[in-house]
């Protein structure tokens, strides 16, 4: 069992992070040469939504990148009293539409 620190919905997404090909490389250098080309095939497909959900905030490695991120991501994602950015799981008809509904996974 791998296990990260901290809780094990913590650890759970930590791994997803790494899965999810519609989130962004996580942080450090083992990375660097790819996350450009990443960046661009995310962007090309209009930054589909994460397919699963996580507990761990997964940002773009560039704050322009992010801003252009967020621009398609605007329907889902909220800002609390601290500033703390949260993607939500709900999409508008317009993502629907571009991406599918967004469904649960429910370990069997």
């Amino acid at each position: 069992m791998l296990h990260v620190g901290g809780s094990l919905d913590t650890n759970l997404s930590f791994i997803v992070w790494y899965m999810d090909k519609n989130r962004p490389l996580p942080n450090g250098d083992a990375f660097d040469d790819y996350r450009k080309k990443e960046y661009k095939r995310r962007k090309e497909e209009g930054f589909p939504p994460p397919l699963f959900r996580t507990f761990i905030p997964t940002d773009e490695f560039k704050l322009k990148w992010r801003i252009e991120r967020d621009k398609h991501w605007k329907d889902i994602i909220s800002t609390n009293k601290n500033g703390d950015i949260s993607h939500q799981l709900w999409q508008s008809a317009e993502n629907i539409a571009l991406h599918g509904e967004w469904k649960e996974v429910v370990p069997q």
